[in-house]
């Protein structure tokens, strides 16, 4: 039997860390906001928070320049892994 650890998160740094933790360790996709444990951008922060609402969305500030959300972003053709990546660690960086 496995069992999740279940952490409440308090700042938008520690929700930040746990969703790229999240991507790094467990898996990133596109498409979907989650496929058998791989989880998009915003999927991740939806499982870090354990919750999905407008804040969600407002984590990462405004997307890239020419994306008018931030599913399109991480969904877009020849997106990495590595580049969803950078974008948690630039935001992180900068709280």
């Amino acid at each position: 039997m496995t069992t999740e650890k279940v952490v409440l998160m308090t700042t938008e740094k520690e929700v930040l860390q746990e969703a790229r933790r999240l991507l790094s360790e467990i898996g990133w996709c596109q498409g979907h906001f989650v496929t058998d444990r791989e989880f998009c951008i915003i999927g991740a922060i939806c499982k870090a928070l354990q919750e999905t609402n407008a804040s969600t969305f407002a984590l990462l500030g405004n997307p890239p320049t020419g994306f008018t959300s931030w599913v399109d972003w991480n969904d877009a053709p020849g997106r990495t892994k590595e580049q969803v990546l950078e974008q948690f660690d630039r935001r992180i960086a900068a709280l």
